[in-house]
C-alpha cells in the first residue's frame, strides 16, 4: 500500500458520503422545528430523476450551465415535494411518521416511472472549480479533486450551525422544535416556520439525490 491508495480511498469515501450528508443536514434542520420527515429517501430520488432530466433535456442550450441548472431543479422537486408531506403533517394533521414513509414510497414509485425513459443515458457533470493543476495533482487534489456539490455540502454543514445557533431566526426555530405552545403564546407563526424548515430539508434532499445522478 502506498499514499495513492490512502488518497484514493479517501476521496472515494467523501464522495458517497456526500449525498447522505447533504440530507441529513437539511433533516436537522427539519427535526429542529419539530417535525420528523422520514420521506428523505423520496425526496433524494425525485431530485435525482429530476437534476438528471433536466440537465440531459438543456445540456445542448445550457453547455457547462446544464449541471448547475439540474442542480436547482433537484432542489426544487426536492422542496415541492416535502410540501405534500407538509400540507399532510401540518395542515391536515396526519401521522408524521405513516405520511413519512408514504413520501419515501412514492418517491419511489415517480422517480422508476419518470427515470424508465432515461436509462443508459449519460450526462455531463460539474466542472471542476479548481485549476486542473490542483484538481489533478496526485496529492492535492485529496482538497480540491472534488465535486463542487461536496464544497457546497460542507459549507451548508456551517451555515446551518451558525444559523441554529448564532442567529435570531435560529433561535427562534429552535424555540419552535423544543415548545411550540410556548412559540406560538408569544406571537410567534409556528406553522409557517415549520413549513420553511421543510422545504429547506426538501431542497437540500433534493441536492443529495442530484450528487447521485449527476456526479457519482
Amino acid at each position: 500500500m502506498n499514499i495513492g491508495f490512502f488518497i484514493d480511498a479517501l476521496i472515494t469515501v467523501v464522495g458517497v458520503t456526500t449525498p447522505i450528508l447533504l440530507a441529513a443536514t437539511g433533516e436537522l434542520v427539519v427535526e429542529k422545528s419539530g417535525v420528523l420527515n422520514l420521506g428523505i429517501e423520496g425526496m433524494m430520488l425525485i431530485g435525482a430523476v429530476t437534476g438528471f432530466a433536466v440537465t440531459l433535456n438543456y445540456g445542448p442550450d445550457l453547455g457547462d450551465m446544464a449541471p448547475w441548472f439540474g442542480g436547482l431543479a433537484a432542489a426544487i422537486a426536492g422542496a415541492a415535494s416535502s410540501m405534500l408531506f407538509a400540507v399532510l403533517v401540518l395542515t391536515l394533521g396526519s401521522n408524521q411518521v405513516a405520511t413519512g414513509l408514504a413520501l419515501a414510497i412514492f418517491g419511489i414509485g415517480l422517480s422508476s416511472l419518470i427515470g424508465a425513459g432515461y436509462v443508459g443515458m449519460i450526462v455531463p457533470s460539474f466542472d471542476s472549480v479548481f485549476p486542473d493543476s490542483l484538481a489533478g495533482d496526485p496529492l492535492w487534489r485529496v482538497v480540491f479533486g472534488y465535486s463542487p456539490l461536496v464544497y457546497f455540502a460542507l459549507l451548508m454543514v456551517f451555515a446551518v450551525g451558525w444559523f441554529l445557533n448564532r442567529t435570531r431566526a435560529g433561535l427562534i426555530l429552535r424555540a419552535v422544535g423544543e415548545n411550540d405552545l410556548s412559540a406560538h403564546s408569544i406571537g410567534y407563526p409556528v406553522i409557517a416556520i415549520r413549513y420553511a424548515a421543510i422545504a429547506v430539508g426538501g431542497a437540500l434532499a433534493g441536492i443529495g439525490g442530484a450528487y447521485f445522478s449527476l456526479v457519482i
